[in-house]
């Protein structure tokens, strides 16, 4: 990352099916962790931190609150879990297996996630969190009988209703803002989730958006005044165009995030496009994303590069000429030497091209 001039680490600590991490609060919560060799203890965040540092990386951890929550959350009270054992059915209760949602009506959560946040935060002397807030689920959300209270006590009915839901995303944004900024000086960053499905509306000081459902979103949310961070899939996502995952599915090709995406489409990708000066001044930064249910050691490296380093020279250096042209003639070759250096260095990454093309230079151009 140091090499590409990539500076920020945004780590995904935290999911439905694993729970990685010491939490000295509640210990029984690595228990959730997929095997002691795939865990952190707090001095294995605090040697990585360092080692980040001292590369010009920071690390932006990221733990889930409310969605994609239910390993090591379970091991402190099930009760803060709603729809924990249900089957995850294709979307309805949870976007992917397994589901799980914490209980965003019940006091426990609250007391819970906070106890947590205080730790964690501690590991990490950056002064942003990202606490996700994505795909919440109503489905999953009423199987808890505090979220049928919580209804009824405001006027929303036994059942609730979309309008419902929305006015309880909001009471949970509100109230769960009240210890994340506590201290006023944590940037409290989330998925775009909240402002694009449900309108709800967290406070613009101190919040940093991520944006990651559509190109549109990102006029969307900046228009709002928000600040934010890009990371829309359709041009960002390093995982998609490898194929379906999920098993027993009659969708034998493809993925929810076709097609791959190249180094020359990292490196095409206008985020400005259709903005205004004030929208523009509103985008902090940008972020590759490669998600992990079909990654591990064994593939790693070879999915992130070499073509996250096209990535990182549009934000560094911009990616036109000074006649407004894209600048891929002179890029392409820079592209084709990183390659070259990460493999003196014993990276094992893919080709961009065949040898001969990076031997001679521009001999595999389309047109001159």
């Amino acid at each position: 990352m140091a090499m590409a001039k990539l500076n920020t680490l945004h780590w995904h600590l935290s999911d439905t099916v694993s729970w990685p991490l010491e939490v000295k609060a509640y210990p029984q919560m690595i228990n959730d962790a997929y095997s002691p060799e795939e865990s952190y203890s707090q001095q294995d965040v605090s040697n990585l931190v360092k080692y980040a540092y001292a590369r010009g990386v920071r690390i932006v951890p990221e733990i889930e609150l409310a969605s994609h929550a239910n390993a090591g959350w379970r091991l402190v009270d099930p009760k803060i879990i709603s729809c924990g054992k249900g089957f995850w059915n294709v979307g309805d209760i949870a976007t992917e297996p397994a589901p799980g949602q914490l209980d965003i009506a019940g006091n426990k959560t609250y007391e819970v996630a906070k106890t947590i946040f205080r730790e964690v935060n501690q590991l990490f002397p950056d002064y942003t969190f990202h606490v996700g807030y994505d795909e919440l689920h109503k489905p999953c959300s009423d199987f808890s009988n505090d979220v049928w209270e919580w209804y009824e006590q405001n006027g929303f009915g036994p059942a609730g209703s979309d309008e419902g839901y929305a006015s309880l995303v909001q009471y949970w944004t509100d109230r769960s803002f009240k210890f994340l900024s506590e201290d006023n000086t944590t940037q409290v960053m989330m998925w775009e989730d909240l402002i694009t499905n449900y309108a709800a509306k967290p406070p613009k000081q101190n919040s940093l958006i991520q944006v990651w459902l559509s190109v549109e979103s990102i006029k969307n949310i900046t228009s709002k005044g928000y600040d934010v961070i890009l990371s829309p899939y359709d041009q960002y996502y390093l995982d998609c165009g490898f194929g379906e995952w999920v098993t027993n599915n009659p969708k034998t090709a493809g993925s929810w995030c076709d097609p791959y995406k190249t180094w020359e489409s990292l490196y095409r990708f206008d985020p400005m496009m259709n903005l205004t000066e004030s929208e523009v001044r509103h985008i902090k930064g940008a972020e590759v994303a490669l998600w992990g249910e079909v990654v591990d050691s064994s593939n790693l490296v070879q999915k992130i590069w070499s073509r996250s380093a096209a990535f990182a020279e549009v934000y560094w250096s911009g990616n036109k000429d000074e006649n407004g042209d894209i600048r891929v003639y002179d890029f392409t070759q820079r592209m084709f030497n990183f390659r070259q250096y990460l493999l003196a260095l014993g990276y094992r990454v893919d080709p961009l091209a065949p040898q001969y093309c990076w031997r001679n230079p521009h001999a595999c151009d389309i047109s001159i």
